[in-house]
């Protein structure tokens, strides 16, 4: 019992932290759209829980184990924990993926800039993508559904395709994602396996960021361990989201910064 009672006392703010990560977790989920699939809302919820004990597991054996590399430990939790969001969450189920997704294959197709449109007396920026990319760019939290879209490859026609809210963002954020659908182009892979490759070449560009970040900075590492772990950045992580690649190359220069300035 003193056992117990000592572990909870010299844990306690990490315990708490956990706990409120757990809530947050779950407010987080309830509000997706997963009201059609009750057995994918079920996991995403016990990923969350799991997830947060590990990261309280994580932090206590940091606090007691100075000497353990912790950009090593992130890398052996980062990628099992962000392989089940990247399944759990279909994709173009994110917020906006589906427009992130367009911006990344537009830039692709050799467009760093955006087309205006006058359409219905609105000015629209977009451009003319392939036209069977309105076949498979469709939110579903089924698999059985997706299953369906993999018949759909390129096609020589041409349709126009209007994203104005990510037609403003520079070619810059969605590189990774680019040359994830460029690889899926190059070896005529259906479209929708095209966009499973831009979320996959932007969830190993934020691994590689994440890992140099907890590297490079000189103190509170578990404070920036847990922060990348978090659901929201989890989320974009495993997206076609530009988010992904400015939260980890943000994060990263702050850490290097601070170790030019400390070491």
């Amino acid at each position: 019992m003193n056992k117990i009672k000592s572990f909870l006392e010299g844990n306690i703010k990490y315990l708490f932290l956990v706990l409120v990560l757990i809530v947050i977790n779950f407010l987080f989920i309830i509000e997706m759209k997963y009201n059609d699939n009750k057995i994918g809302i079920l996991c995403l919820l016990c990923l969350a829980a799991v997830q947060m004990i590990i990261m309280g597991i994580a932090c206590i054996y940091l606090k007691n184990h100075v000497n353990e590399k912790k950009e090593n430990l992130f890398l052996k939790l980062f990628i099992p924990i962000s392989i089940l969001y990247f399944i759990l969450l279909p994709v173009f189920c994110v917020p906006d993926e589906i427009n992130h997704f367009l911006r990344a294959y537009e830039i692709s197709d050799g467009h760093l800039i955006s087309k205006e449109y006058n359409i219905s007396k609105n000015n629209k920026a977009g451009n003319k993508l392939d036209k069977n990319l309105s076949k498979i760019t469709v939110v579903s939290t089924k698999y059985s559904d997706l299953l369906k879209l993999f018949k759909y490859n390129s096609s020589n026609k041409k349709k126009v395709y209007l994203f104005g809210n990510t037609s403003l963002y520079s070619f810059v954020c969605y590189l990774p994602q680019t040359f994830g659908i460029l690889i899926g182009k190059i070896i005529r892979a259906p479209l929708l396996v095209q966009a499973y490759l831009g979320r996959l070449f932007n969830l190993i560009v934020f691994t590689i960021l994440g890992y140099f970040t907890i590297k490079f900075i000189p103190f509170k590492k578990i404070s920036a361990f847990l922060i990348l772990f978090s659901p929201i950045v989890m989320q974009e992580a495993i997206s076609l989201s530009p988010d992904a690649l400015t939260i980890a190359s943000s994060s990263l220069l702050i850490a290097y910064i601070l170790h030019l300035k400390y070491n």
